[in-house]
């Protein structure tokens, strides 16, 4: 490419776009041009609250998933325990812990 060709080049496409990006978030710039361009805005900004709230629900299931889970595991235990302790008195022959027959 020749001089002049550059000049101009640098004058009227390079110096706009730089004094462009350069002013900053108050006069727009390469982030404002960047959120228009994605898509940002009041609309994205509505869908993150969006997307905020359903996490907030998915973490209080999780909790109450967690918790019956628990009350889950203590129920069985109970039922297990009883269970055996059934077992075993059925079991004895001697009848020493005085429910069996004499």
């Amino acid at each position: 490419m020749s001089t002049p060709v550059l000049v101009l080049l640098l004058v009227f496409v390079v110096a706009p776009a730089m004094r462009w990006g350069f002013r900053g978030n108050e006069h727009g710039g390469w982030d404002e041009w960047g959120r228009r361009r994605r898509g940002g805005g009041p609309r994205t900004r509505d869908l993150e609250a969006a997307l905020e709230e359903r996490d907030g629900l998915i973490a209080a299931l999780e909790n109450r998933v967690a918790e019956l889970e628990n009350r889950l595991d203590f129920t069985e235990r109970v039922l297990a325990t009883r269970a055996n302790g059934d077992a075993l008195l059925v079991s004895d022959p001697r009848g020493a812990s005085g429910t069996g027959a004499r």
